[in-house]
């Protein structure tokens, strides 16, 4: 039996039967957060939620500033928006003519300026980060001596590609040379040409394209935007680095992007209209002199938010998650797949192992359910040979797998087929219970477990240079919601640093390095360490219990969701909306959106309030 516990906290009176224990266990969780030391080597996003609103854009740049000088990240990709809005003190803060201005005053030249002029600062190289809501055509005020208007690069008699409309085009009823892109770059463009930043903290320009399928042509058109930009732009754009995000699963498009010219034959540069960017040579058209890639850091997104269908209660496929639900989250708030037998509780190692064996497409992901195979001669091989196994699942969900997923069997620790042979799914079904796979054709009547690939990529191929490695940015997010992004905001902050050690250690070992530079006779794979980041400084904040701001208290108002009276503060009378609304689904209190307000949701509270 439960007892009742009755205690008092900030003048609440809490009178419930486990109510305490469970309040009781959140603070303690909280306050045997640990912080980290530095963030050295390695790139933070931050896409400066909560400011302005909550906190203004001085007081928040402020703080980013004692942030760097403690946790020094080799490169602070920072969100920017349009000084063009006549509220909140954009215009101030944003005016890309404005003369610098630090302390109280503190505008965006002079933080680029304080970061490039303090020792304790100088290491860090500052991009600034942009979507598509950053810059939106209709924002026509103007801003100092800024006019607001967009261009359109052009070199010589080569004019960059036409943007559709949606997201990074042109608004309904604006001009037809009033586009997202073309507002961002004036924007980058007049403020790289300050006098005040030629001390270089200012290193490049990324953008965040935030288009889901499919969204590799219009990648490709906003990067030869940037690059077309930077060769005929202002002077102080060519030494810009230009950067860009995409999923994890977009590596060959990833690579050329940042491939170096020529290109190699496998690549094209043909956005709308059939338009050919590159000569005979397999060269840009517009550029001489230079054979650098289009893009020089791509950070890839090693998560993916997940389809979710509301109705059925059910994961959707095409989501990349369950690899970080093999250990580390904090105890009783497990991300795991819907429908699945038991978490995967194996700790860091696991979930990095099962990352460096996804990258080339080695099965080792546990499955849901078990499995047994009938051999079948018949089977339709799209790669060659005929024949594979009909697979029988109990418990399974196959109509979540891609195409070409891989599995093995596992009959104890021995794979079936034995490695380096798998069974591949060549054709994707909407049976959860049965599948045909193509591969070797083995018997096996009785239900064994699985693992499998749970996206379908492979680093590996096309190979790359070893150069071309360096341009690559692997980003972890530590975002948290249970039927969205149930990423490493679950884990504890030591865990995710034991997960980075063990993956960093993990692709080093030539069988794991995910890069190769040739494939034939065999894969000479490209072994050095991978450059590894964080998404983003807010999620990491709240979710690991980190303060993050040294020298300057972070503000419990920065905490929204769990300021539930929206006081500013989070105490005791923000304990007590949670308590009044326990076992429901309030909107307000269910603060990790998983449907009932519970222990998991006092876990963010606290989490909050100790900070």
């Amino acid at each position: 039996m439960r007892r009742t516990t009755a205690m008092v906290l900030s003048g609440i009176v809490v009178l419930s039967t486990g109510l305490g224990d469970h309040i009781a266990e959140a603070q303690d969780r909280a306050r045997i957060r640990h912080q980290a030391n530095d963030q050295s080597g390695r790139v933070i996003w931050d896409y400066r939620d909560s400011a302005p609103g909550k906190v203004s854009l001085i007081d928040y740049h402020t703080w980013l500033l004692d942030y760097c000088r403690s946790q020094k990240p080799a490169r602070l990709v920072l969100y920017v928006t349009t000084p063009a809005i006549p509220s909140d003190g954009y215009c101030d803060f944003y005016d890309p003519t404005a003369a610098p201005k630090v302390g109280t005053d503190l505008n965006l030249v002079g933080f680029l300026q304080t970061m490039g002029s303090e020792s304790d600062l100088q290491s860090i190289d500052v991009e600034l980060l942009a979507d598509h809501s950053s810059f939106k055509p209709s924002n026509d005020t103007a801003c100092g001596n800024w006019s607001g208007t967009s261009v359109t690069p052009v070199v010589g008699t080569v004019t960059a590609p036409l943007l559709p409309t949606a997201k990074w085009g042109k608004c309904s009823g604006c001009s037809a040379d009033r586009t997202v892109m073309g507002l961002l770059l004036n924007w980058f463009g007049t403020l790289a040409s300050q006098p005040s930043l030629a001390n270089g903290a200012l290193k490049g320009l990324t953008i965040d394209p935030e288009v889901k399928g499919g969204g590799s042509e219009l990648y490709l058109q906003l990067a030869l935007w940037m690059d077309m930009y930077r060769t005929s732009g202002p002077t102080a754009m060519r030494d810009m680095r230009l950067g860009i995000s995409v999923g994890v699963e977009s590596h060959t498009f990833a690579k050329l992007l940042t491939g170096d010219f020529p290109l190699i034959s496998s690549y094209s540069v043909t956005p709308y209209g059939g338009v050919t960017y590159l000569d005979a040579t397999r060269t840009l058209t517009y550029r001489t002199g230079t054979t650098a890639p289009l893009i020089d850091s791509v950070y890839l997104q090693v998560y993916d938010a997940c389809a979710y269908d509301k109705t059925t209660n059910a994961l959707e496929g095409g989501s990349f998650f369950r690899w970080m639900c093999a250990g580390g989250a904090d105890s009783g708030a497990t991300p795991t797949p819907i429908g699945a037998v038991s978490p995967w509780t194996t700790g860091p190692e696991t979930s990095a192992n099962i990352l460096a064996s996804t990258l080339r497409r080695r099965p080792r992901l546990p499955g849901e359910g078990m499995i047994s195979t009938v051999a079948d001669p018949n089977i339709p091989n799209p790669d060659g040979n005929p024949g594979g196994v009909v697979l029988t699942g109990s418990g399974t969900r196959f109509s979540l797998w891609e195409q070409y997923t891989r599995l093995q069997l596992m009959d104890g620790t021995t794979p079936i087929p034995s490695s380096p042979e798998v069974w591949s799914l060549a054709t994707p079904t909407t049976n959860d219970l049965a599948a045909d796979v193509v591969g070797p054709r083995i018997d096996q009547p009785t239900l064994l477990p699985y693992r499998y690939t749970e996206i379908s990529i492979d680093y590996s191929s096309p190979i790359v240079t070893a150069d071309q490695v360096d341009r690559f940015w692997f980003l972890f997010s530590a975002e948290k919601a249970a039927t969205t992004t149930p990423f490493f905001g679950y884990w504890t902050y030591p865990n995710f640093e034991a997960f980075l050690g063990s993956f960093s250690a993990a692709v080093l070992v030539p069988a794991n390095a995910p890069f190769a530079s040739a494939l034939s006779p065999t894969v000479l794979p490209i072994v050095k360490p991978l450059q590894l980041g964080i998404y983003d400084l807010f999620n990491a904040s709240r979710h690991w219990g980190q303060p993050f701001y040294s020298g300057t208290a972070y503000p419990s108002s920065f905490y929204q969701a769990e300021d539930l009276n929206e006081d500013g503060r989070i105490n005791g009378l923000d304990l007590g909306r949670m308590i009044a609304t326990w076992g429901t689904n309030s909107s307000t209190a269910d603060l990790n959106r998983d449907g009932v307000v519970d222990h998991l949701d006092l876990d963010e509270l606290f989490d909050a309030w100790e900070n």
